[in-house]
């Protein structure tokens, strides 16, 4: 009979998340892969160019490492495969792609939605946090619905254009992802 680790009952702040994402980036020889910080004048630029604030787990979150290098978690989303979590520089990138494509989306091809969020094939206030090389992201969503959380992480599946909530905030998800990991 094996015993399964319990689950952690209070929150680990944004820093004690990355501590143990690091302890297993070093467990696994590739601590050098994680970034330094992003710079807070970069995220003032994101937050200029959303016309939104990001919340402060967000700006935390960049602020201990900007993405994950070429370190992965895998898979944690619901369409699968590794993903790696995104710097600014190439979130934006992927938030641009995705704006564009958006642009020229057929309003009759809105994507499926799961959970309290817009809908839509990509808002513009959706910022992509992680990638897995195929075209699909997490990402934070700074224009959820009433009924939704400001900075929601949501899963974005580019075949059906499906958004599925994950939780309430960044700090939730990453406290998930950390629980699966010592389990």
């Amino acid at each position: 009979c094996h015993n399964k680790p319990s689950r952690r009952t209070t929150m680990l702040t944004i820093d004690e998340c990355w501590d143990v994402l690091e302890a297993v980036v070093a467990r696994q020889g590739e601590a050098e892969q994680l970034p330094p910080p992003a710079a807070v004048e970069k995220l003032d630029e994101i937050e200029q160019l959303l016309g939104a604030k990001l919340p402060e787990d967000v700006r935390r979150f960049y602020r201990r490492h900007n993405g994950s290098g070429e370190y992965s978690i895998a898979p944690y989303k619901i369409g699968g495969g590794n993903q790696t979590l995104a710097s600014l520089e190439f979130a934006l990138i992927l938030w641009r792609d995705q704006v564009a494509i958006a642009s020229e989306t057929e309003p009759a091809d809105l994507g499926r939605q799961k959970g309290p969020v817009q809908s839509g094939y990509w808002r513009r206030l959706w910022w992509p946090f992680t990638d897995n090389g195929c075209g699909d992201n997490i990402f934070i969503d700074l224009d959820p619905p009433p009924e939704g959380s400001y900075g929601q992480v949501v899963d974005w599946w580019h075949e059906p254009a499906e958004s599925t909530v994950l939780s309430p905030s960044l700090q939730a998800w990453l406290n998930e992802v950390v629980n699966d990991l010592q389990s």
